[in-house]
C-alpha cells in the first residue's frame, strides 16, 4: 500500500514537472547591449519580446526610449544585478527625450521589478480621458511592482501630476533604496504621486532619498485621499526641509483634508526655509540668501521654495523691477504658491512676469490656504490650447479666505479650451484693485469665475478695475466673454461690489442664437451693486447677446453707472435651472433704451427704473487714452447721488486719477469730469483714431483684428510678405462706417499655415491706407 502511495507521489511529482517545464524554459535572460554585442539594442524590443518571469538586463549606457510593458511579470535592471560587477545605474540611464514618458507599466504582475536604473527627461501630456497618461518618469496602472536602487530626476509631467513616479489605480509598490529629486509637476506630486486606492510601501532600511522636486501640491510628494501607506510613519533617508511640511510632503484624507496622522522621518534635510522677507532681482543670484535688497535671489520660484508660510505667519517676496521668467530668471510655472504668501512688484518701476506662452501662470490648489496677495506686477503671455473637455486655467484658487490683487495687468492671453481664464472656487474674500485685463482671447470666455461650495458665504470687491480690448473664440464651451461670472452654486450667498470700474470695447464671436453676455454676468442668486462703473462698446454675434447678463434669481443694483453703446442689447434677465427671476434695481444711472429695453424670457421679473436714471447718450470723449471720459457737453456730469448703501465706499480717485468728486458732487460713470484738470473737448477737436488693431503681437496661433473706419465705403485688408507678395486676403467688400473684429487662423489663401516670420497686414479704404507689421512664432 505504502509502495502504491509512493508511486502515485512521483507520479504527481512528475506530471507537475512537465506543466512546469514549458514555463521555466521561457524565464529567460534578455541583454540589450547598445554595441550590438547583445541580444538586443533596444530597450523597447527586448521589453516586446520578453515572457512573463523573463529578465531583461541593460548595460550601460543612454537610451532615448518611451516604454511601454502592459501584461506580463518582468525584472528590468542594470547589468550588475545578474552578472555582478559594479554598479552602474547613474550610467544605465533611460531617457525620455522630453517626448513621452520614459515607463509606463500597466497590470504587470507580483514579482515584477524595476532596479539600478537611472530615469530622466520624460515628459508627460495630460489630455484628458486616459489615466495613464499621467506621470513623466515612470507612471503604474494596476500592477503590483517593486522599484529599487533607481535614480528618478528632471522628468516633467506638463499638464498632470507625478513628475517622478505616478501611481494610479489599484497598485501596490514598493519603493527601496532610490533617489528622487529635481522632477517638476504642473499640478501636484514633482516626485510622487499616488492615489487610486493603491498602496505604497517606503524601505526603512534601504531608505529612500525624495527631495528638491518642484509642483504647485505636494512638491515632493502627494499622496491623494484614496491612498494608502502601509504603515504611518514614512522612513526616508533625505527629504527637502525638516519636520512635517505639507507644501513639499502631503497626505490628504478621505474628503480632500490634510491627514496630519502620519509622520515622515529622515536621515537628513537639504533645506532650512527662510521667514522673509526675502528680496529677489533679475541681476541677483539664486546662490544669495535674498534676506536683503543687496543680496537678492534671482527667480521667484527659488524665493518661493525657500519661503517659511504657515497659518500663523505670512511670507513676504519683494520683487524689484526688470523682467521674470523661464529664459530671463529660471522661473518654473505654475508658481509654488504657499499659503500665507504675499508677492510684491517694485514700487518704481515696473515689475514683470512672462509666462512666455507656457500654461497656468499662478495656481493654489492648497485647501490650507488663508491669505494670497499679489501687488504692483504685469502678468503677460500666457498660452494653452486643448481639445474636448479639460483645460487649464491661467489663474487658479481654490479654498482660501482671501485672495487679493492690487496693481495689476494681465494681458497678452490665450486659452482655447473648455477651462475658464481665471478661477476663484469657494474663495471666502476676493478683493481686486486698480487692476487692468486686456488683449486676452478665450474659448469659454469667462476671465474671473467664482463658485461656492455649500454652506460658504462669499464677498468680492472689484475697485477701479478695467477690463477692455478682450475677444472670445468661438467654441462650444459656454462661449460668451464675461468679465465677472459669479455662481453661487448651492452657497450661502455671494455678494459683489463692482466699483468704479469699466467694461469696454469686448469682442463675442460665439456666433450664436443663445443669451451671452460681452461683459459681466450674475447668476445662481448671486446679490452684486455696481457703482459708478461704465460698460460700453461692447459687440456680441448673437442676437441676444447684451454686456450684463443676469440668471436665475440674481439681484443687483446699478448706482451712479453708465450702461450705453452695447451691440447688439445692453443687458438680458432670464431664469436658470432654478426656474428664479431676477431682480435690477437702478439709480442715478444712464441704461441705453430704458427699462423697456431690458430682454427678458417672460414676465416676473423685477425691475426698479425711476425719474433719477436718464437714457440719452452719455457724451464720452471719444478717443484717447481715456475714450470713455465724460466730456463738457455730457448729461452725466454731477447726475450721481452720494446717498451710496452702507458698505460702498467710492475710492479717492476716478479711473483716469482724477478725484472722484469734484464741488462735492459726484459724475455718473468711472470718469469724473475736472474742469481743472480736464478741459472740455468738443466734438469737432477729434484725434485720429488707429484703424487697425491686430493681437497678439507677436502671434502664435492666431491672429484678432480690429478694424474701426470713420466713413462708409469699400473695404480690403489683405496680408503681405516680407517680399511683398500676398498670401491671404481677408476682407474685400463694402463697409459701413464703425468698429468691427474677427479672428484670423493665419491660413494662407491655399489653406495652409504661414511660416515663422515677419508680416505685414494692410487695410484700404477708398483713397486711404493704412498697414500693421506682425511676427509669426
Amino acid at each position: 500500500m505504502n509502495n502504491e502511495k509512493q508511486l502515485i507521489c512521483w507520479q504527481l511529482i512528475a506530471f507537475t514537472m512537465l506543466l512546469w517545464l514549458p514555463y521555466a524554459a521561457k524565464a529567460d535572460i534578455l541583454r540589450v547591449k547598445q554595441d550590438g554585442t547583445g541580444d538586443y539594442v533596444l530597450i523597447a524590443d527586448a521589453l516586446s519580446a520578453a515572457n512573463t518571469g523573463d529578465t531583461v538586463l541593460i548595460y550601460p549606457g543612454e537610451y532615448f526610449e518611451n516604454l511601454f510593458v502592459s501584461d506580463k511579470q518582468l525584472v528590468i535592471a542594470g547589468a550588475s544585478l545578474v552578472d555582478g560587477g559594479p554598479v552602474m545605474t547613474r550610467q544605465t540611464i533611460i531617457n525620455g527625450g522630453g517626448n513621452s514618458t520614459c515607463l509606463r507599466l500597466l497590470r504587470m504582475a507580483a514579482g515584477t521589478e524595476i532596479s539600478r536604473l537611472t530615469f530622466k527627461n520624460g515628459h508627460s501630456a495630460y489630455l484628458g480621458g486616459i489615466e495613464y497618461d499621467f506621470g513623466a518618469g515612470i507612471t503604474l496602472g494596476q500592477s503590483t511592482v517593486v522599484i529599487s536602487d533607481c535614480v528618478i530626476t528632471e522628468n516633467y509631467a506638463y499638464r498632470s501630476g507625478g513628475g517622478g513616479i505616478c501611481v494610479v489605480a489599484l497598485c501596490h509598490l514598493t519603493l527601496s533604496g532610490c533617489s528622487i529629486y529635481n522632477n517638476k509637476a504642473t499640478a501636484s506630486g514633482g516626485g510622487i504621486l499616488a492615489g487610486g486606492n493603491s498602496t505604497v510601501v517606503f524601505d526603512s532600511i534601504n531608505r529612500n532619498s525624495i527631495y528638491m522636486n518642484y509642483a504647485s501640491l505636494g512638491a515632493d510628494m502627494n499622496l491623494s485621499k484614496t491612498f494608502a501607506v502601509v504603515d504611518d510613519t514614512i522612513k526616508l533617508d533625505t527629504i527637502t526641509v525638516a519636520g512635517f511640511n505639507h507644501h513639499y510632503i502631503r497626505r490628504s484624507g478621505t474628503s480632500g483634508e490634510i491627514d496630519y496622522s502620519f509622520q515622515v522621518l529622515p536621515n537628513a534635510h537639504v533645506l532650512d526655509l527662510k521667514d522673509g522677507p526675502l528680496y529677489v532681482s533679475p541681476s541677483g543670484s539664486d546662490e544669495n540668501d535674498g534676506l536683503s535688497p543687496e543680496n537678492p535671489m534671482k527667480s521667484i520660484r527659488w524665493a518661493l521654495y525657500n519661503l517659511r508660510c504657515d497659518t500663523d505667519h505670512t511670507g513676504r517676496i519683494i520683487l524689484d523691477e526688470g523682467l521674470y521668467s523661464t529664459s530671463a530668471t529660471g522661473e518654473i510655472y505654475p508658481l509654488f504658491i504657499k499659503n500665507n504668501t504675499s508677492i510684491e512688484g517694485s514700487t518704481t518701476g515696473q515689475s514683470v512676469i512672462d509666462c512666455e506662452l507656457e500654461e497656468r501662470i499662478i495656481n493654489s490648489g492648497d485647501t490650507t490656504t488663508r491669505l494670497i496677495a499679489f501687488s504692483n506686477l504685469d502678468i503677460k503671455n500666457f498660452y494653452h490650447e486643448q481639445s474636448g473637455l479639460g483645460g487649464r486655467s491661467f489663474v487658479y484658487f481654490t479654498t482660501s479666505d482671501r485672495v487679493t490683487f492690487v496693481n495689476l495687468s494681465f494681458h497678452g492671453v490665450t486659452n482655447i479650451s473648455s477651462a475658464p481664464g481665471m478661477i476663484f472656487n469657494a474663495v471666502d474674500s476676493l478683493f481686486v484693485r486698480k487692476t487692468r485685463f486686456y488683449d486676452i482671447r478665450l474659448a469659454r470666455g469667462t476671465i474671473v469665475n467664482n463658485w461656492l461650495l455649500t454652506n460658504q458665504q462669499c464677498f468680492g470687491l472689484f475697485e477701479s478695475v478695467v477690463f477692455n480690448n478682450n475677444y472670445s473664440i468661438c467654441c462650444p464651451y459656454e462661449p460668451d466673454l464675461r468679465f465677472l461670472r459669479a455662481i453661487q452654486a448651492g452657497g450661502l450667498g455671494m455678494t459683489l461690489h463692482f466699483i468704479n470700474s469699466e467694461i469696454s470695447d469686448n469682442i463675442d464671436s460665439s456666433n450664436t442664437t443663445l443669451y451671452v453676455t460681452g461683459g459681466m454676468s450674475i447668476s445662481d442668486r448671486a446679490k452684486a451693486w455696481v457703482v459708478n462703473s461704465t460698460i460700453g462698446g461692447n459687440i456680441s454675434t448673437s442676437p441676444l447677446g447684451a454686456a450684463i447678463g443676469l440668471v436665475d434669481g440674481a439681484e443687483v443694483r446699478f448706482i451712479n453707472s453708465i450702461i450705453y453703446g452695447n451691440t447688439p442689447n445692453q443687458m438680458f434677465s432670464i431664469r436658470g435651472e432654478n426656474n428664479l427671476p431676477n431682480t435690477l434695481h437702478f439709480s442715478h444711472s444712464v441704461l441705453q433704451g430704458g427699462a423697456e429695453a431690458i430682454l427678458t424670457d417672460g414676465p416676473g421679473h423685477s425691475i426698479f427704473f425711476d425719474e433719477t436714471n436718464i437714457t440719452t447718450d452719455p457724451q464720452w470723449v471719444g478717443y484717447g487714452t481715456y475714450p470713455y471720459a465724460l466730456s463738457g457737453f455730457s448729461p452725466c456730469i454731477d447726475a450721481g447721488t452720494l446717498d451710496l448703501p452702507e458698505g460702498i465706499v467710492l475710492p479717492d480717485k476716478d479711473l483716469a486719477g482724477q478725484p472722484r468728486m469734484y464741488g462735492g458732487m459726484v459724475d455718473m460713470g468711472a470718469y469724473e469730469f475736472n474742469p481743472v484738470g480736464l478741459e472740455p473737448i468738443r466734438p469737432e477737436e477729434p484725434q485720429e483714431k488707429k484703424m487697425l488693431i491686430v493681437s497678439p503681437n507677436p502671434v502664435k496661433d492666431g491672429l484678432l483684428i480690429t478694424y474701426q473706419i470713420q466713413d462708409a465705403g469699400y473695404l480690403s485688408i489683405e496680408v503681405y510678405n516680407q517680399l511683398g507678395r500676398m498670401v491671404k486676403k481677408l476682407v474685400d467688400r463694402n463697409e459701413t462706417a464703425g468698429k468691427g473684429s474677427f479672428y484670423w487662423n493665419l491660413l494662407d489663401s491655399t489653406g495652409n499655415r504661414i511660416s515663422k516670420g515677419t508680416y505685414f497686414i494692410k487695410l484700404k479704404l477708398n483713397n486711404t491706407e493704412t498697414s500693421e507689421k506682425m511676427v509669426v512664432m
